[in-house]
């Protein structure tokens, strides 16, 4: 009689062992971190690059809306990342014409500032600016440690920019010169 209850408890043994590896693990920073960057490495919408864009449409002012309608984008395309505190900015080339080289979209900052062919940026930020001047890509999203270079066709181009998101918060806290209407600023 004994063995009968022995061979039970093996089988209960089991199935808990079972059980337990199919158990989902708990979710951990790495795991976010993880799941973070596939997702940051996808293509991107059509939608998306759209809205982007618009960033300055070729007039010297934005409505609050548009940037509102931009920052709206950013959270569409990626629902899981906390636009406050892990995607920075973007940065492309601006359309205004001389003396404006590039400009930024600042999402937690709800402004758009525009920066002079002649404004030096610090490292790895300068970096970022030579991206977007190539004309393969139509905008660079700016992360802590990397830049994503996004071209026409959505693809995205992942570049290793270790302090990125540093020198970006140092970046936008520079005072400009003159400002234009009540959310963009032109350096």
């Amino acid at each position: 009689m004994p063995k009968p209850m022995l061979f039970q408890t093996q089988v209960s043994s089991q199935a808990n062992h079972r059980l337990d590896a199919t158990l989902k693990p708990e979710t951990t920073q790495e795991t976010r971190t993880v799941a973070c960057e596939r997702v940051l490495r996808k293509r991107r919408s059509q939608k998306y690059i759209d809205a982007m864009s618009k960033l300055d449409a070729g007039s010297g002012h934005i409505s609050q809306e548009d940037i509102d309608k931009m920052i709206e984008a950013i959270r569409e395309e990626f629902p899981d990342i906390d636009i406050s505190t892990q995607f920075f900015g973007c940065m492309a080339v601006c359309h205004l014409g001389a003396p404006y080289e590039v400009h930024t979209l600042v999402p937690n900052e709800n402004c758009i500032i525009h920066y002079h062919a002649n404004y030096s940026f610090e490292a790895p930020l300068d970096k970022c600016r030579n991206l977007c001047l190539m004309p393969d890509y139509i905008f660079v999203e700016i992360y802590d440690q990397s830049f994503r270079a996004i071209s026409k066709n959505g693809a995205v181009a992942q570049i290793s920019a270790p302090g990125a998101g540093a020198a970006w918060k140092r970046e936008i806290q520079q005072p400009c010169s003159t400002y234009h209407g009540p959310h963009e600023a032109f350096i």
